[in-house]
């Protein structure tokens, strides 16, 4: 990519991150009028128009990209939805199940495609398999049924033994029956109903050894918390919005920056001759920030090995270099050169050489590490990138509706309140410290709204298969004996 061409696509990239999509659009076209055989601003060309509502010039983007860089599940999961969109089914139909043939782990795909099947039954004479739902009532539950029904209603591929179970039902109306009584399809009826917390986010931890409290959360006193409206309403956030050259927006990724910050200057980090390992940087502008205060900032992200394939290698999210990370609108290209330096790094596995950092930042990473576990087990093991006292701050995904069931597959884990709870009690037993837990979800308007694919560009809550889920933000200070 030439210098004229990278520099008209990071336009683009802050563009799209402020939500600006009309100038997104035009330094996206402007980048592949200069060259146009660049896949990954094909397919930021197509969110651009996509988020305008133009879904037939998003669609010609996307098949472009698709052109140029074929069998990339991620760019035929947007094709899709494009032409479910224009009320082109079968082409919809398609494009997911080439998207689902190339990676299973795309649940909404798999929701959207069988959803499609499900009110548009494909005749017998086309050749092409029908949905399990056009089958009669008194049909027998096959495997494939089974799998189809659970898929559907949890978001997630089934396992074996829940496939076996739901086989056990006498025909498809008593497979109708027992998922329309759980509390998945509930969630799914009241789609677009304004959003309730449930008891379980309400109530204490069971264990008093965790750290916790339930009030409205803020960014003038920030502790481990979930992202809410009345903190993007805050002097803080519009202060570092500031910072950041960003319009206000009430996204949820602003918030995450603004909480990281906050916390970074709660804890006193935010000083001159501090140093910063940020984790999945991504294109994100923490690092010109925080060089601009005067830390030392070591950016880093996944290997390519790593993004191949994994949908960031077309998303135009991932950082390569260290240009990727410069905005010269909140720091100079010499100050930043000096103050930052970046290097690949698999968060699963992080080296031993980085260590003796004071603060340690990711915004919604380690929820694509693999699982649950991976997510977790990364949080704790980057405090070992720490001096005694540095403070490790990370946000990921969690979910609002359930502490029992969710969303774990090998690209997207979302996160319990459980899960919280159980690592905040290991990582207090072994010494470090962790600012309380507070799982208050907001009392705003705008905390009642769960927002849908095709998503809007300001939503807290979103819905992801059958799960609402949100930003929620972690804080650790590392033990000085640990």
């Amino acid at each position: 990519m030439r210098l004229r061409t990278r520099r008209l696509v990071r336009d683009g990239d802050r563009a799209r991150d402020r939500a600006d999509w009309a100038a997104a659009e035009q330094a996206y076209r402007a980048a592949v009028d200069r060259e146009s055989d660049i896949a990954p601003v094909w397919v930021q060309l197509g969110h651009s128009l996509a988020a305008q509502v133009r879904p037939r010039e998003a669609l010609d983007a996307y098949y472009k990209a698709d052109e140029l860089h074929p069998g990339q599940a991620d760019t035929l999961h947007q094709i899709g939805r494009m032409h479910s969109r224009l009320g082109e089914f079968d082409e919809a139909i398609e494009a997911y199940q080439r998207a689902l043939a190339l990676n299973a782990d795309l649940p909404q795909a798999a929701i959207e495609a069988d959803r499609l099947l499900a009110v548009r039954p494909v005749p017998a004479s086309s050749g092409r398999r029908p949905s399990p739902w056009s089958l009669t009532e008194a049909a027998p539950v096959t495997e494939e049924a089974a799998a189809w029904a659970l898929r559907l209603f949890f978001g997630k591929p089934p396992k074996a033994e829940e496939i076996g179970e739901h086989m056990r039902l006498p025909n498809i109306a008593a497979l109708r029956r027992v998922l329309a009584g759980t509390a998945d399809f509930e969630r799914l009826a009241m789609r677009g109903q304004p959003y309730r917390a449930p008891l379980f986010l309400l109530a204490p931890p069971a264990d008093p050894a965790t750290p916790w409290r339930f009030e409205p959360p803020s960014l003038a006193a920030p502790v481990s918390q979930l992202c809410t409206a009345a903190q993007m309403e805050s002097p803080e956030f519009l202060r570092w919005m500031t910072e950041l050259t960003f319009e206000p927006n009430q996204h949820r990724k602003f918030w995450e920056y603004a909480y990281i910050l906050s916390v970074m200057e709660q804890e006193g980090m935010l000083a001159p001759g501090k140093r910063a390992l940020g984790f999945g940087v991504g294109r994100e502008p923490m690092p010109s920030l925080l060089a601009r205060i005067g830390l030392d900032v070591v950016a880093s992200d996944a290997p390519p090995d790593i993004i191949i394939g994994a949908g960031w290698d077309t998303t135009h999210q991932h950082s390569a270099t260290l240009s990727d990370l410069h905005y010269p609108a909140i720091v100079d290209e010499e100050m930043f050169r000096q103050r930052v330096s970046f290097r690949p790094v698999d968060m699963n596995a992080i080296s031993e050489q980085l260590s003796g950092f004071d603060v340690c930042w990711s915004s919604c990473c380690f929820e694509h590490l693999g699982s649950l576990k991976h997510g977790l087990d990364f949080v704790e093991n980057s405090l070992a990138t720490l001096k005694p006292g540095g403070l490790a701050v990370h946000t990921t995904e969690f979910n609002l509706d359930s502490n029992t069931d969710t969303v774990e597959v090998p690209t997207l884990s979302i996160f319990r309140k459980r899960d919280f709870e159980d690592l905040a009690l290991r990582l207090t037993a072994a010494g470090h410290r962790v600012l309380p837990l507070n799982f208050h979800p907001g009392d705003r308007e705008l905390d009642a709204y769960v927002d849908a694919a095709p998503f809007t560009p300001q939503h807290l809550k979103l819905l992801f298969g059958a799960t609402t889920c949100t930003s929620f933000g972690i804080a650790v200070l590392k033990g000085a004996e640990a």
